[in-house]
């Protein structure tokens, strides 16, 4: 196989589980991995590699670059795996827009890979040359030890990149409203880096009555989650203006854990496939703290509906499908 340069926005999130992913397959002579920043050394390698693979994994803000690079290096072998570009909006302008990119970039032969895309809404949206492919299982959920925990505690995991988006202020405001109408201890555990602001939301948070908080405020490893993940009671993964997949509520159900998210977008395929009924309809402290009561007493999902889900996004099948 030729060579492949793998292009990211950061290292941050889910970028270095793919990367380390695509990097395990066998018979690959070189992986290399770029920024999306860094145009000069993008086209230098596409100058120097002109048989090569460029696999751009987050397709949404590369359009441009992706098709500048192949009108200039015509053999490259180009994929766009696009998140959230294609799942509204297919009225009016937006919707010719984004016809006229599916089409300009078809012609000139770049691949359009769509992570859980809707099948449905392409077909209404004329858009048949963009495949879709599932998110994939990265983790390894086997023999993992779970931590021996009091009867009344129950652990929360938050992790990844810290930001605002990931609405932990609002989960701090919903535990001090739990806090006063029962005993339960809840230890919450934020694993992962966290941004300036949040370090100092954090910081400044008063002592909660029942609630412990532990942070690790580093760029964790793929083991070290599995852990989390394995002694967590509830995974904690409400984002806000969120419509592409999770991988975090993937991880959740992999490991057979209750998940907290807001059903929008691609979410909210997963809770149909899941056949999940609660949920908050909103991020407004009473949805979530009515969520998070039944979570902590009632099974989310069957045992069936989590097998198929999860037999779904097989590893496999996702590596053969960006590096066909």
């Amino acid at each position: 196989m030729s060579k492949i340069l793998i292009v990211v926005p950061s290292l941050n999130g889910h970028y270095p589980l793919y990367i380390n992913l695509i990097k395990s397959t066998e018979n690959l002579n070189e992986i290399s991995v770029l920024k999306s920043n860094q145009f000069i050394k993008i086209l230098s390698y596409s100058l120097k590699n002109k048989n090569s693979k460029i696999i751009f994994m987050s397709g949404d803000s590369d359009f441009i670059i992706s098709a500048l690079i192949k009108c200039i290096s015509p053999s490259l072998n180009i994929s766009l795996i696009v998140y959230y570009t294609f799942e509204k909006n297919f009225n009016g302008f937006k919707y010719f827009l984004k016809k006229i990119i599916v089409q300009s970039l078809t012609y000139i032969n770049i691949r359009l890979l769509l992570l859980e895309g809707d099948l449905n809404l392409l077909k209404y949206a004329e858009m048949s040359n963009v495949e879709i492919i599932c998110d994939p299982l990265v983790l390894n959920s086997d023999k993992k030890k779970e931590k021996l925990k009091s009867k009344n505690e129950l652990y929360y995991l938050v992790a990844g990149y810290l930001d605002e988006r990931k609405s932990i202020k609002l989960l701090f405001k919903v535990l001090e409203n739990l806090s006063k109408n029962d005993s339960t201890k809840r230890v919450i555990t934020l694993l992962g880096v966290q941004t300036k602001n949040m370090m100092k939301f954090i910081s400044n948070i008063n002592r909660i009555n029942n609630v412990e908080i532990i942070q690790k405020n580093y760029r964790y490893d793929n083991s070290e989650l599995e852990i989390e993940l394995s002694k967590c009671d509830l995974v904690w993964a409400v984002y806000q203006n969120h419509h592409g997949s999770s991988g975090f509520v993937i991880n959740a159900v992999q490991f057979n854990k209750p998940v907290i998210f807001l059903p929008s977008g691609v979410l909210k395929r997963f809770s149909k496939e899941l056949s999940i009924d609660f949920l908050p309809k909103d991020l407004s402290e009473r949805e979530i703290e009515s969520c998070l009561i039944t979570l902590e007493k009632v099974k989310q999902y069957s045992a069936q509906s989590r097998t198929n889900f999860l037999n779904k996004r097989n590893k496999k099948k996702f590596i053969k499908q960006i590096l066909n």
